[in-house]
């Protein structure tokens, strides 16, 4: 009886404002995380080999992100938002503990202060078989979570208050200001994670249901008066040209017309994240905000004034944590370099063996640089990079001209900046 008073005043407040004021007379604040990718130190019982291999196959500061989280809590709490969005990977691999600390020690801090805190998982973060304890070169699985687990885990994070919830996923429906509604949408494959394998699968896409389901609670919302802004994963428009051919996993399936649907439906803006870059994209009338990760270069955390037409988009840096400045390291560039060796694996992976040491090295740093570049946003590649990168497609061409031009369509790709601006622009909604 409660849920359903609280609907019908929900439904009553959109009407009385009209949807001509949907993001309310009085602008507001949002803050926007997302890829926070939390480890619980109780993983970590002894460093050693196996927890540097999988640092080498990984681009994050994992045992970095509690201090790396505490410090930009404490920011985004002195900005005062009324709104804290958190855009799916919350944790390493899923690992209970790391959901509950996140909970309890994390969120419970804007929760207190009267934020709320609105959550969608990742690919990361349910049902993980990668979900294990370091015991110096050994590993052994800890629990994971499963959907129901974490809808209540994070039940005064969006899924206690949904007006609607999904019953084929962990997407739902929440209130954020009269006039306006939060469309939180789950297109995780979970459910076809193999423990057997050891597979997570990283693809997303929205089932069948779910967006027969959607659909529903957009003409809903209309219905009330209310105007929709979406929040998801996996990406829904493309933040790098080429990001549909070389990494189609960071985007839902069937993204141009699961874009195409939201345009049409009125939904203009979706948040989103996945791929670690800072970018803001369009297609038609959607815009893709997409946030960085906090456990990556730049460690980026956006800060956004809604107003009565418009996102007053705003982007903050963490650049140090204590524990590394006690060391005398650069939080900034171990993550740069942890990202350009991530880059440097992903192209041994992929070059012919008979390929010289000394043209894998250079591959691998310039399209290391590159991706540095793409993971900032505004993309303006300066005269040096470009000079180095023309260098290296010179000498690969002498050696392999088909994968020359592979190299340059890629760097070149993750260095071009399209319309809009990604780190401090006004969207119109």
């Amino acid at each position: 009886m409660r849920k359903r008073i609280i609907r019908i005043l929900c439904c009553l407040a959109c009407l009385l404002t009209g949807a001509q004021t949907i993001f309310a007379a009085k602008p507001w604040k949002l803050a926007v995380l997302s890829d926070v990718h939390l480890m619980s130190p109780q993983l970590l019982v002894e460093d050693g080999a196996a927890f540097q291999t999988y640092l080498d196959g990984d681009r994050k500061l994992l045992k970095e992100s509690p201090e790396i989280l505490d410090s930009i809590t404490a920011r985004v709490l002195r900005e005062h938002p009324q709104v804290v969005f958190i855009c799916g990977d919350l944790t390493k691999d899923g690992e209970q503990v790391s959901h509950e600390l996140l909970r309890k020690h994390y969120l419970s801090k804007f929760l207190k202060a009267g934020i709320k805190v609105f959550v969608v998982p990742g690919n990361h973060d349910v049902n993980n078989p990668h979900a294990v304890i370091f015991r110096g070169d050994k590993t052994e699985r800890t629990k994971t979570v499963t959907p129901a687990q974490f809808a209540s885990i994070y039940q005064d994070c969006g899924y206690g208050q949904a007006l609607s919830r999904d019953p084929w996923s962990l997407s739902y429906v929440a209130q954020l200001q009269p006039g306006l509604r939060l469309l939180a949408l789950d297109a995780c494959r979970y459910e076809d994670n193999d423990y057997e394998k050891d597979l997570c699968v990283t693809s997303g896409r929205l089932k069948p249901e779910t967006v027969t389901w959607l659909k529903q609670q957009v003409a809903a919302a209309k219905k009330a008066g209310c105007q929709v802004i979406a929040m998801m994963h996996h990406g829904v428009v493309p933040h790098f040209s080429l990001e549909g051919k070389v990494l189609s996993e960071y985007l839902v399936n069937d993204y141009e017309r699961v874009g195409e649907m939201l345009d049409s439906l009125g939904v203009h803006i979706i948040f989103t994240g996945h791929l670690h870059s800072q970018d803001i994209a369009q297609r038609g009338g959607l815009v893709d905000v997409e946030t960085g990760s906090t456990v990556s270069y730049p460690h980026p955390y956006r800060i956004i004034t809604v107003g009565n037409d418009s996102l007053d988009i705003h982007t903050h840096h963490l650049t140090q944590i204590a524990s590394l400045a006690r060391q005398g390291i650069s939080m900034t560039e171990k993550s740069k370099h942890f990202a350009i060796l991530s880059v440097e694996k992903m192209v041994n992976n992929y070059l012919p063996a008979a390929t010289p040491e000394p043209a894998r090295k250079a591959i691998g740093e310039m399209l290391g640089e590159a991706y540095i570049i793409d993971l900032y946003g505004d993309e303006h590649p300066d005269s040096t990079f470009l000079q180095k990168k023309q260098r290296v497609i010179d000498a690969v061409s002498l050696l392999a001209p088909d994968k020359a031009k592979l190299v340059d369509a890629i760097a070149t790709s993750l260095t071009t900046d399209f319309p809009p601006k990604d780190n401090d622009v006004k969207v119109k909604k």
